[in-house]
């Protein structure tokens, strides 16, 4: 479920909201506040104020560098990879006008390399960041965050470990969940980010957006932990914030899958692929209407990702994993399945890179060595029962039946609702052990 919400899987100090600092207070029992409802014309009236600023003054730095982070906020909300290029130029103009004391530009270049995956172009503009300001919280939570993409984690918790953490804030708890979640300890995890949604709902300056983003990150955790009706409220709920939160969507289309309910997935992932037709949502469009008995819809939507995917690719956007995990899933374009995944290991060796190498390798019937990959996948204990789903069939390939059946079950016991390949989680587990296929 690490999706492109990386983004497409990031975090939200590098997408929702884009402003230079985040409000961080010492927690306090508050009551929640009324925030301003959603208006979708919002982000395009500001660009549009904008632009004309910039025009009536080319030289001024900081109107180029709000202008900037306006783009950011634009594509947070379509999830618009131009939006994001867009930002990235006007920064680097902004720049041009003046560096010195042009924290906006900076900010919204690093925000605009990462919404591409450029994390390694990002690393250093964060850093000179930190080092003008050492004290900043927000950017080193950024800095951590950037880290933590890139799979260096031990460098991302030894900048975390020295925070203040005294200072408090709904992003922090956001990262805060992220690395309980890769050690192993969802509970705390599911804790952590509950927290960090109670301080969002208490700050009347947060966005819609990034409000849903909250209520959806919070939904994806207790939906990989099992709880498929709580984490339902939740993506409900970011919804009642944000209607356009296609990552919502694509939760509560999951969630049908999850249900067997194929024909309310198809309704979900619809309404979620007319805002975004990423990968994902296209499969989950096929797997429901091959559920239905119509196989020529589900062909047409499974040739639709390879054709949408090529095309985001020749513009720069980042559906490599996406795909790749499709591909595989589906026994589709095994070796091109492959490439990608290797591909993605060049920008980052997050533990989910390494889990889509391994699949990938698993597919591909290179199994020694999809085994290897897969131990760097475990090497933090995070009980994602994906990855251990993927784990046990490796494991079964290789005919250890006895280490396939740990991971089953550690597995079953992480989410025993988990959608795996056209089956609920219980039908899969009946069939890892056995070695049969998987229905297509």
């Amino acid at each position: 479920m690490k999706k492109y919400k990386i983004l497409l899987l990031l975090t939200p100090t590098l997408f929702v909201g884009c402003a230079v600092s985040h409000s961080q207070t010492k927690a306090r029992p508050e009551l929640r506040v009324e925030h301003f409802p959603y208006d979708p014309t919002l982000h395009q009236k500001e660009i549009a104020g904008l632009l004309q600023g910039v025009k009536n003054d080319p030289q001024s730095a900081l109107s180029t560098g709000q202008l900037a982070l306006a783009y950011l906020k634009r594509y947070a909300e379509t999830g618009d990879l131009q939006s994001a290029l867009n930002a990235e130029r006007t920064a680097r103009r902004s720049l041009q006008l003046r560096v010195k004391r042009n924290e906006v530009a900076m900010l919204a270049l690093a925000k605009s390399l990462v919404a591409q995956h450029r994390f390694s172009d990002a690393l250093p503009i964060v850093q000179g960041m930190l080092k003008h300001d050492p004290a900043n919280s927000s950017t080193q939570l950024f800095l951590a965050e950037n880290y933590f993409e890139m799979g260096d984690y031990d460098k991302a918790k030894e900048i975390w470990s020295k925070r203040d953490a005294s200072r408090v804030s709904s992003y922090s708890k956001a990262f805060e969940s992220r690395l309980r979640w890769l050690n192993g300890d969802p509970e705390k995890s599911l804790k952590a980010i509950e927290a960090g949604l109670e301080l969002a709902d208490r700050e009347q300056s947060m966005s819609p957006e990034a409000l849903a983003w909250f209520y959806e990150k919070t939904g994806e955790r207790y939906e990989s932990m099992g709880r498929l009706d709580e984490a339902e409220k939740c993506y409900q709920s970011a919804l009642k914030s944000f209607p356009k939160d296609f990552h919502s969507l694509n939760g509560l289309a999951r969630l049908s899958l999850s249900r067997m309910d194929w024909a309310q997935a198809l309704k979900w992932a619809q309404t979620s692929s007319a805002i975004v037709p990423a990968p994902e949502t296209l499969a989950i469009i096929g797997d429901a209407h091959l559920h239905l008995g119509n196989r020529a819809a589900a062909k047409k939507y499974y040739a639709l990702i390879d054709s949408i995917s090529r095309l985001a690719k020749s513009k720069g956007d980042t559906y490599d994993r996406q795909r790749a995990l499709f591909l595989a899933d589906h026994d589709r374009n095994l070796p091109e399945a492959l490439e990608m995944a290797q591909n993605e290991m060049r920008v980052r060796h997050d533990i989910y890179s390494y889990d889509t190498l391994a699949w990938t390798l698993c597919k591909a019937g290179r199994l020694v060595e999809a085994q290897s990959a897969m131990q760097k996948a475990l090497a933090y204990g995070t009980k994602d029962s994906r990855i251990l789903y993927h784990a046990s069939r490796i494991e079964a390939g290789l005919h250890n039946a006895a280490k396939a059946q740990e991971y089953t079950t550690r597995m079953t016991r992480a989410n025993p609702n988990l959608y795996v390949f056209g089956e609920p989680l219980k039908i899969a587990f009946k069939e890892t052990l056995s070695g049969t296929p998987l229905p297509r």
